[in-house]
């Protein structure tokens, strides 16, 4: 009895020992563009081929476009291809937020007829999709909600204020100034005001 199970462990220890030494097939594998190794083999992701899946067979594969931002993927050449976006989302891959860009502190100057004033602006992603807030509008240590109607443009629909009902629209131009339109109804006096907002 003691021999057998003697001899039952030495073959369990060869056992282990040779299965031990086989060698993983994808260690030396170099599946590229998101390809998975199994068995030694790349698997390639839609869009691509080769041994290694270094074939590109489409531009939108390597595009890349958000899974949830983008509605397509346009190919605009055979090496080419531009992501359409959601409402709401740019970029390239559509991965960033229409509102993301007006994101910051400001320095705002403000002429609504009875000459220039300054004076620090904040602003912030607003509490509903595509909007933003504007803190400290009109230096009134208040906070104003703007609606983006396309990606660079905002209107700031008719809101009720201690100092008054103010309604306009706002703009972000190419070099990250945000320029506002707006009017500003306070005690029954109407002002036109025009301001602008500098990083």
């Amino acid at each position: 009895m003691r021999r057998s199970l003697g001899w039952i462990t030495g073959i369990i220890i060869c056992l282990q020992l040779l299965t031990g030494c086989d060698k993983d097939a994808c260690v030396e594998s170099d599946c590229q563009n998101g390809g998975v190794c199994e068995s030694g083999f790349c698997r390639c992701p839609d869009g691509f081929a080769g041994t290694s899946c270094e074939v590109v067979l489409s531009p939108c594969a390597v595009q890349n476009c958000h899974p949830t931002r983008s509605l397509t993927c346009e190919e605009v050449t055979d090496e080419l291809a531009r992501c359409i976006c959601r409402e709401g989302y740019e970029g390239p891959r559509c991965e960033q937020l229409w509102t993301q860009k007006f994101v910051g502190d400001y320095i705002c100057t403000q002429e609504c007829g009875q000459g220039q004033v300054s004076f620090g602006m904040k602003v912030t992603v607003g509490r509903e999709f595509n909007r933003i807030a504007l803190g400290n509008f009109a230096n009134e240590n208040a906070e104003i909600a703007g609606k983006l109607i396309d990606p660079n443009v905002f209107e700031i629909y008719e809101q009720y204020m201690t100092f008054g009902v103010i309604s306009g629209a706002g703009s972000i131009l190419p070099d990250g100034k945000i320029e506002l339109f707006y009017t500003l109804i306070a005690r029954g006096d109407t002002s036109s005001c025009v301001a602008t907002l500098v990083r």
